[in-house]
């Protein structure tokens, strides 16, 4: 569920169009390590009743960087939330917390 969140994050959808998403694309639900499509409703009651603010926040920084990555390194993928959405504007490139926090510690295994 966390990754589905974080895809969610990533790529912007909302919970019903990540759902339609896995409907259609089913190499992205077995990526995502799922062996049947949540629907909207459970999404939405886990980000409010299973994951706390340290969750909400991890998936938060987990996405964000990785929006960051794919767009600094030119790396194509049309599906991704534009960086603008997510980078204040008195960040500099590469002084941000989540930047060094991702390069010296690595997610746990879920």
């Amino acid at each position: 569920m966390v990754l589905s969140v974080v895809f969610i994050e990533i790529t912007g959808d909302s919970y019903a169009d990540f759902t339609r998403r896995l409907t259609r694309q089913l190499e992205v639900a077995t990526i995502l390590g799922l062996s049947r499509v949540s629907d909207e409703s459970a999404l939405s009651r886990a980000w409010r009743n299973r994951f706390d603010d340290a969750v909400h926040e991890y998936i938060h920084a987990a996405a964000h960087f990785v929006i960051k990555e794919i767009h600094d390194r030119d790396i194509p993928a049309s599906k991704i939330r534009p960086k603008a959405e997510i980078v204040d504007d008195s960040e500099g490139d590469g002084d941000s917390v989540e930047d060094e926090s991702f390069s010296q510690v690595h997610p746990p295994k879920l």
